[in-house]
């Protein structure tokens, strides 16, 4: 028997200028970010994380590019952590300040 591949599905919400988005897997929630807008109308991610059990698995990377196609907004800013910089250096992401990434698009 062939299981069914079920695909991601993401949801947004607003509070006080913090949008929160998730990604889900059936009933597993896979991935969740928080962003704003700084001054400069600037995505800026102040929180993304994936589970521990679904690392691995490109579901940070396929909603980093959710939201850069939600917002169409050019390019988005990642405040990071120490043990997260490699991620962003693989994605292409540019260090513009400690620990702060830039997306080249």
């Amino acid at each position: 028997m062939i299981e069914a591949i079920t695909a991601p599905t993401t949801q947004i919400t607003e509070e006080d200028g913090l949008f929160y988005i998730s990604m889900s897997v059936g009933a597993d929630e896979v991935c969740t970010a928080c962003y704003m807008r700084d001054k400069a109308q600037r995505v800026v991610i102040i929180q993304l994380d994936t589970p521990v059990e679904h690392r691995g698995n490109g579901y940070a990377t396929a909603l980093l590019e959710r939201i850069q196609s939600l917002e169409k907004a050019g390019p988005i800013r990642v405040i990071s952590t120490s043990h997260a910089t490699g991620f962003y250096n693989k994605l292409g992401y540019i260090e513009v300040s400690p620990f702060v990434f830039q997306s080249s698009n």
